[in-house]
């Protein structure tokens, strides 16, 4: 612990403190009449160098031929043990005791009107002393005292650094939590278990028909009387991807009970306006479609009315609520590709891209680049030079591998071998990457004999 010592007069201790703790001082020690002047005038951690009675036995020793009254000033309470020494000592013995620099001098001028002319005691006391020609001992105090001083100021320092800590930690949450509330796409409306609203967000400001602002602290009734949260608090049980309409806005919404110790403490609920959500998924489709990286075909453009057809289309119909990888069989000419686009657009991930590779007439070396993607050489992962593969590019929905019978073998075990792992690494890379994929096939009728 870094200790400055500062050495002046009690009259110049607030000027002393007040410099100290600009310069990033957070622990001051003094003695009695100074640490209470600076403890009622600064707000911050004051630790006082108490006088215990090692202190008083040098001042006993010189007492001894001390004639007279002698009067013993003291801050606060009069330690019993200064009496006690001094009946021992058949000391003729005055105690004044006072609070502050306001009752001192009054002490002091009561003790020369009770006939006492020596006073022992500490600094502010001292100055009066002396104004009234009181002979005066200014109490010194021990190297313990001292020492116990400085174990509690290092205590205190320990205590103020952790608390100091605790609160940066807690207002960096605080500022994540408000940058959460306020910068997420959706609403965000909560109240407590007496039904009062505790947060709602700027996006909820703008997306419900909110009333009587401010809103915190008020009933979620008089706010937003159809916002159903007092129902989900009396039962407990979520609402997920409800619809409302409020005014001539259709709202999204996600009503969640807060539990603690299987107890209802509040609810928590999203908005999203419906338009938004329209709007974002056309963004979506408007760049997938640019980076030509969608479906183009569905069931209903392939034309055919045969049995054959028919009974094709509705085996693809069932396949495609499934997420298992699929492949088609045929010889050219017969919508393979068709129906790959078909059954993505009818598929769980229709939302996500279809990215088609064309694998015969390829050299395995570019193959294997085309669906691994490459970084450059001694590159960092992401640098421009990076190229992402098909794989990543489809990630979360459809990877076409049109004529997968004609692609290299050596091809063709990289393609296995990411079906077995869901990973990819790309060439030059240095870790993998989790791809999430399902892949649609395509080859002709000659498989069979190829495998043989």
């Amino acid at each position: 612990m870094k200790v400055d010592v500062w050495v002046g007069s009690w009259e110049n201790a607030r000027n002393y403190a007040e410099q100290a703790i600009k310069q990033g001082v957070k622990v001051i020690i003094s003695r009695g009449g100074t640490a209470a002047l600076l403890r009622h005038s600064l707000d911050t951690a004051i630790i006082k160098v108490r006088f215990t009675s090692a202190a008083y036995l040098e001042a006993f020793e010189r007492l001894r031929s001390v004639e007279g009254k002698i009067a013993f000033f003291v801050l606060d309470t009069m330690p019993s043990f200064i009496s006690h020494f001094c009946k021992l000592l058949n000391i003729d013995a005055c105690y004044y005791s006072y609070t502050g620099d306001k009752d001192v001098e009054e002490a002091v001028k009561k003790a020369k009107a009770d006939g006492c002319h020596f006073g022992v005691g500490g600094v502010l006391a001292k100055n009066y002393a002396r104004l009234y020609d009181f002979s005066y001992y200014t109490l010194e105090n021990t190297e313990d005292e001292i020492e116990l001083a400085l174990d509690s100021a290092q205590q205190t320092l320990s205590s103020i650094i952790q608390e100091e800590k605790h609160h940066r930690e807690l207002q960096l949450k605080l500022e994540q939590y408000e940058a959460v509330l306020n910068y997420t796409h959706d609403g965000i409306l909560a109240i407590n278990k007496e039904g009062n609203i505790v947060v709602v967000n700027r996006q909820a400001e703008e997306i419900l028909p909110l009333k009587n602002k401010p809103y915190e602290g008020k009933y979620i009734e008089e706010v937003f009387p159809s916002s159903k949260l007092s129902s989900v608090l009396r039962t407990g049980e979520k609402e997920m991807d409800e619809l409302m309409k409020t005014g001539n806005v259709v709202i999204n919404t996600n009503r969640i009970p807060i539990m603690v110790n299987g107890k209802i403490e509040g609810v928590v609920a999203t908005f999203k306006d419906v338009d938004s959500i329209r709007n974002s998924e056309q963004k979506i489709r408007t760049n997938l479609h640019k980076r030509g990286m969608i479906a183009r075909y569905r069931f209903s453009d392939i034309v055919g009315e045969s049995k054959v057809m028919k009974r094709a289309i509705y085996m693809a119909k069932s396949f495609a609520k499934y997420d298992a990888n699929i492949l088609i069989q045929g010889e050219i000419g017969t919508g393979k590709e068709m129906f790959a686009h078909a059954i993505h657009h009818e598929s769980q991930r229709r939302n996500h891209p279809f990215l088609a590779v064309n694998c015969s007439n390829i050299s395995a070396d570019r193959l294997t680049r085309q669906l691994l993607g490459r970084e450059k050489e001694g590159e960092l992962f992401g640098s421009p030079e990076s190229q992402e593969g098909a794989f990543e590019l489809a990630h979360g929905g459809t990877l076409f591998l049109d004529k997968i019978d004609e692609a290299p073998l050596e091809a063709q075990s990289d393609i296995l071998r990411i079906l077995e792992d869901n990973e990819v690494c790309r060439i030059n890379g240095r870790h993998t990457i989790s791809v999430d994929v399902r892949i649609i096939a395509s080859a002709g009728n000659g498989l069979q004999k190829k495998c043989k």
